[in-house]
């Protein structure tokens, strides 16, 4: 009973050890994105603007990660904020880059709506 204990941890932690590095792997294997198909690079980039960003109140947006989600020098951490109606619209198109994010992202406050837009940096006094 002790081998198959071993096998199970001789694989888990390489694993585990690559998730815990921040320097952050993503996967392009499945993403189809090559140096001469810039329709398939297209499909890597994610942006804000490309979804509502409109809100009321700061439960109204979602924290996302915004760039080149193909790039094997990125982790995916949220670096944005989109209106959570368009969320699962950006969660379809994130999964349409097969990207895998293998590190953990810092918490971070937010997001916030300020002036009626959803973003990551805190509102002025004003708003």
């Amino acid at each position: 009973m002790l081998a198959p204990r071993r096998t199970v941890l001789a694989v888990l932690a390489p694993l585990l050890l690559a998730a815990t590095t921040c320097g952050g792997e993503v996967s392009t294997a499945d993403a189809g994105a090559d140096s001469g198909n810039a329709d398939a690079a297209a499909v890597c980039i994610l942006s804000a603007s490309n979804y509502t960003r409109s809100c009321n109140v700061a439960s109204d947006c979602a924290k996302i990660f915004a760039g080149d989600a193909c790039s094997p020098t990125f982790c995916l951490c949220p670096n944005a904020a989109i209106a959570q109606s368009s969320h699962p619209k950006y969660e379809a198109d994130l999964a349409a880059t097969h990207a895998v994010s293998t590190c953990f992202c810092p918490l971070s406050p937010g997001p916030f709506c300020c002036a009626g837009v959803c973003t990551l940096e805190a509102c002025d006094a004003g708003h």
